[in-house]
């Protein structure tokens, strides 16, 4: 699961017994030439072939659920969908749960590699074009994983913080977030022309994602709920010339770990949701002023995606992992806009443009 409530959530799945999905039927393939938005579906913890692929074409309004196994001979995508990114044709994929990463065609949908990395927990990708490399995070070996995109054949392993989440590529440095989950506090900066650590950048607790805004890097920290007390969230900007902090911004509230820079250029955060514990109301902060606009679009969001030709948000509504999820689209303004079903557990998006 990607967020910084992974250990509460897996615990509310041991509690409540998630039903499994019923064998996909197998939907009406997707366009080729359409354009649109894949959502990457978590699943049930439980359900080893639990992940699933969304797609949404905005243009008719139409949604194709089951996208992997209608396109695969109803083959399983895998256990617990992680992240996923779009590079050049190719649909990049990481599942925790079942130790894998697959490559798609975005055109066809179909697999073309894949690979199994037992006892890795794959997590989070950054594409990396100058190099042809996928960097991946290893939940928890502290580590992240250098590989060929064409290949996907391992380059090297350089060891970074615990339980590695977020990553932004800049020039020739990887800013990594070293979660712990809360516990974690530093930022591991590596140089992908070494594969070293060239410094480990101390923040607030639990960085979990990474922006980049006018030449500063933007971690957001979830801060730790688990704390007595609980320490509240934070976001750190750290010069990417300098590699060192420049500001910090506090919250009263634990955020959720994921953010999104807006095409007007401001960033956006997930907070929490008293009670809940998959998601809560969008923030907004100027980077250029560090001023927060609480409750920008209200709501239990788990997971947040800007789609940079029109602004748009995409925003996902988990229903506490015990059904299908849904996914609002909202305005640049946040005015509501529509929303369209998707399927257990939606976290991640991935514009195909």
């Amino acid at each position: 699961m990607k967020r910084f409530f992974l250990a509460l959530s897996l615990f509310s799945f041991l509690l409540t017994g998630c039903k499994e999905d019923p064998s996909p039927a197998t939907p009406p393939p997707v366009n080729p030439t359409t354009k649109g938005v894949y959502v990457l579906n978590e699943g049930d913890f439980n359900d080893p072939t639990g992940a699933r692929l969304t797609f949404y074409d905005p243009e008719t309004d139409s949604v194709f659920k089951n996208v992997y196994e209608s396109a695969n001979g109803n083959q399983s995508l895998g256990n617990l969908g992680d992240d996923m990114l779009i590079a050049g044709d190719k649909l990049y994929v990481t599942m925790s749960g079942s130790d894998e990463i697959k490559v798609l065609d975005i055109t066809s949908n179909k697999v073309l590699l894949s690979k199994q990395l037992p006892g890795d927990d794959p997590h989070d990708l950054c594409y990396d074009a100058k190099n042809n490399r996928i960097y991946v995070t290893r939940l928890y070996k502290n580590s992240v994983l250098v590989l060929n995109s064409a290949t996907l054949a391992i380059i090297d392993s350089v060891s970074v913080g615990p339980n590695p989440l977020g990553m932004i590529l800049v020039d020739s440095l990887l800013f990594v977030c070293n979660s712990g989950y809360g516990s974690g506090s530093t930022v591991s900066i590596i140089n992908i022309n070494t594969l070293k650590v060239s410094r480990s950048v101390s923040v607030g607790a639990g960085p979990s994602s990474a922006v980049i805004v006018n030449g500063k890097v933007f971690i957001t920290c979830t801060g730790n709920a688990f704390a007595q007390p609980a320490v509240h969230g934070s976001m750190y900007s750290i010069s990417a010339a300098t590699k060192s902090v420049v500001d910090t911004l506090l919250f009263d509230e634990v955020l959720f770990g994921n953010s999104a820079v807006g095409k007007d250029g401001n960033i956006y955060v997930i907070g929490s949701t008293p009670g809940s514990f998959f998601g809560g109301p969008v923030h907004k902060i100027d980077p250029a002023t560090g001023v927060k606009t609480k409750d920008f679009i209200a709501g239990t969001f788990y997971a947040i995606a800007v789609d940079q030709t029109n602004g748009k948000f995409y925003l996902s509504d988990v229903k506490n992992f015990a059904a299908d999820g849904e996914v609002a689209i909202h305005e640049q303004n946040g005015a509501f806009l529509k929303k369209f079903s998707a399927q257990r557990g939606p976290g991640t998006f991935a514009f195909k443009r």
